[in-house]
């Protein structure tokens, strides 16, 4: 059954579904774990990261640690994990904008669509920073499906809609698979992270408050810093150009989003 491109969201479980890829978050409460899936436009598998015990503290880190992914390497924790990759680990079908997912363990979740779209509207015509402002290049130049490209490799992807931003990336030395909602204004951009898998793992008590607009407020953006405010990070616009915009990262990182070509 063919499902119609967006997110999806429910009290324990968020799905972002586009033409070449989804990617699904859950939290499972009976066997106490937390799960991030990529999945490619067949819906097999070719991600995984489960951690355990279940948190919805930022902070917290977890006790275990099972992932594998297979892009241009073969990144895994162990071979035990190997038989998802390539598998059909859940279900899908979507019914007056209703999504219910069945994972591979028999766990059925029921989630509600906050945001559809065509393929389209993630592949907007982008203008430069002289035509539009930069909240709005902000947007446009972010949004879409984009390979992670590392020391030569294909490391993992993002997808990012015109509301949240999701990042499916693993090497032999890291991970970070994230689900977050996001806005832009001309002073930079705030994102809050609900479901994060990183060097810490949690997942929000209450997954549909990414429903929900992100408030924010333009008097925490810094000219000099990233700032955090509990959950919400705000990058601030550190340089504008015609053709890219650099932010202030965290850790004194600086980001730059470019114009699309």
């Amino acid at each position: 059954m063919s499902i119609p491109y967006g997110v999806y969201i429910g009290k324990d479980i968020e799905v972002v579904c586009t033409e070449q890829y989804t990617m699904a978050f859950r939290r499972n409460n009976m066997n106490d774990f937390l799960e991030s899936m990529l999945l490619n436009s067949d819906r097999k598998c070719i991600g995984i990261c489960r951690t355990t015990p279940c948190s919805s503290n930022m902070s917290f880190l977890p006790d275990g640690w099972e992932y594998a992914m297979k892009r241009d390497k073969k990144i895994y924790s162990d071979k035990n994990i190997l038989h998802f990759i390539n598998a059909e680990t859940l279900a899908m079908s979507e019914h007056q904008g209703y999504l219910t997912v069945q994972f591979y363990d028999g766990t059925r979740y029921m989630a509600q669509a906050d945001e559809l779209f065509t393929m389209e509207h993630l592949n907007p015509t982008c203008f430069s920073s002289n035509d539009r402002s930069i909240s709005d290049c902000l947007i446009d130049w972010n949004v879409g499906c984009k390979d992670i490209i590392w020391n030569g490799q294909n490391i993992g992807l993002t997808i990012n809609t015109h509301k949240h931003m999701y990042i499916y990336e693993m090497t032999k030395d890291s991970i970070y698979c994230r689900a977050a909602r996001y806005r832009t204004c001309d002073k930079g951009v705030v994102f809050n992270q609900n479901f994060r898998q990183g060097h810490n793992a949690y997942m929000v008590a209450d997954n549909t408050v990414a429903m929900q607009e992100l408030p924010y407020d333009e008097s925490f953006f810094s000219r000099e810093a990233c700032v955090w405010n509990e959950r919400s990070v705000y990058w601030s616009v550190a340089l504008v150009e015609e053709d890219r915009i650099e932010l202030h990262g965290c850790q004194g990182d600086k980001y730059e989003w470019k114009k699309p070509r």
